[in-house]
């Protein structure tokens, strides 16, 4: 019995030294809670650090996209200015034709018409792509963000007022392509 009176008072012994040791780290005071609190300041820390990392990754990201898109416009941009120039003279042309047109037979007709189909192919891509022409300010005051004074002549109207367009303005999206230039009143 006695042996079994051991192992019963070791076995409590064992038991209550646990608890006391359970109840010391619990206690804020003790090593090993100053260690756990301070391992959770580090974590905490840690995924602070991950998660402003993770945002400006994504931000990062966002102006990347940007920049990239912007950079896509100005180059389509240019592309369609240098386009214009075929525009205008593809305008001029028809222009000329249609005046020679009444004295020209059928195969001047049928030329003058496929290019104007090509003309209007041309318009419909540009348009496709976001290119419009800015609409005709003929009898309206000028706008200097839209259009360019070309011409000033006396009369006609009230100072600033179009009196003509003399070549066709363009907008791409809100970027000004090329402004419209006028012949304004004095």
């Amino acid at each position: 019995m006695k042996d079994k009176d051991k192992e019963v008072t070791a076995s409590q012994d064992s038991r209550a030294a646990e608890s006391q040791f359970a109840a010391e780290d619990k206690e804020e005071g003790s090593p090993a809670h100053g260690d756990i609190e301070a391992l959770q300041e580090e974590r905490d820390e840690w995924r602070d650090r991950c998660l402003r990392t993770m945002a400006e990754l994504q931000n990062y990201r966002k102006r990347t996209e940007r920049s990239f898109q912007d950079q896509l416009k100005r180059e389509k941009a240019d592309v369609f200015r240098a386009l214009l120039e075929v525009v205008d003279n593809y305008e001029r042309f028809l222009g000329v034709a249609g005046e020679r047109d009444s004295t020209g037979g059928s195969d001047f007709k049928s030329f003058l018409d496929g290019a104007t189909l090509i003309y209007k192919q041309i318009l419909a891509v540009m348009s496709k792509e976001g290119v419009e022409p800015i609409p005709c300010p003929v009898g309206q005051q000028m706008d200097p963000a839209l259009h360019e004074a070309f011409l000033a002549e006396e009369g006609g109207g009230e100072h600033g007022t179009v009196l003509e367009e003399l070549q066709k303005g363009y907008v791409y999206g809100e970027m000004l392509l090329r402004p419209t230039r006028v012949k304004v009143a004095r």
